[in-house]
């Protein structure tokens, strides 16, 4: 089995979410696709706005995808590292819009974590054109 997390705060779950975990789906046969879902107050936190849809309607929408194994919402940056070193995958995937050394901050790890523990970075090319922010700004527009 060849585990991926995925972690994303999946508001307002849109074409670009479901095209990121079926990549991760199809990666190998073998794919297992994890989903970390960040919690509200950690969303809160870090995007400086509170998410659209709450932790558990995000987590329910994002484990109903046919392309995830398995969904649980995440509380606090601390604890994404306890997380990857339970699950150990071998690829932590995210979207273009994080690389580097800020998301391996933000995830609680860094490169000398991945090489010890044979874990790959991996990422997937946004959908170009959605977003969640681009949702939100439709809304926007249509009650301007």
């Amino acid at each position: 089995m060849l585990k991926i997390y995925a972690g994303g705060t999946y508001d307002c779950f849109h074409h670009g979410h479901v095209r990121l975990f079926k990549y991760l789906k199809n990666m190998d046969k073998d794919s297992f696709v994890i989903a970390a879902v960040n919690g509200d107050h950690f969303t809160t936190t870090y995007k400086g706005r509170r998410p659209i849809l709450n932790e558990q309607e995000r987590c329910e929408i994002v484990g109903a995808c046919k392309y995830v194994d398995l969904a649980f919402i995440i509380n606090d940056f601390k604890d994404q590292r306890r997380y990857i070193e339970a699950i150990m995958p071998r690829f932590i995937a995210h979207g273009t819009d994080w690389r580097g050394d800020s998301l391996l901050n933000q995830l609680s790890i860094d490169k000398d974590f991945l090489t010890e523990n044979g874990i790959q970075m991996v990422y997937p090319d946004s959908t170009p054109g959605i977003s969640t922010t681009e949702i939100i700004n439709r809304f926007i527009e249509r009650e301007e």
